[in-house]
C-alpha cells in the first residue's frame, strides 16, 4: 500500500497515510510490553505475556 511504485496507492491521500501509520503504530504499542519487547501468546495459559524477561511483564488474560 505505501509503495511508490504502487498502482493502488494512487488515490491514497497524506491523511489516510498518517492514519495507516498511526494505527499501525498503536498496534505495536498494544502488543508491547512496557520494556519494548512484543508481547508473545501462550496457548497452554492462554495468555499474552512479555516475551523476554521483565521486572514488571505487561499480561493480558482470557476473560470467559
Amino acid at each position: 500500500m505505501l509503495s511508490h511504485n504502487n498502482p493502488l496507492s494512487l488515490n491514497i491521500s497524506m491523511e489516510e497515510v498518517r492514519t495507516f501509520c498511526n494505527n499501525v503504530n498503536n498496534l505495536k504499542n498494544v502488543f508491547s510490553c512496557d520494556c519494548n519487547r512484543y508481547l508473545r501468546y501462550y496457548s497452554s495459559q492462554e495468555i499474552l505475556s512479555c516475551s523476554g524477561p521483565c521486572k514488571n511483564p505487561v499480561r493480558y488474560f482470557k476473560i470467559d
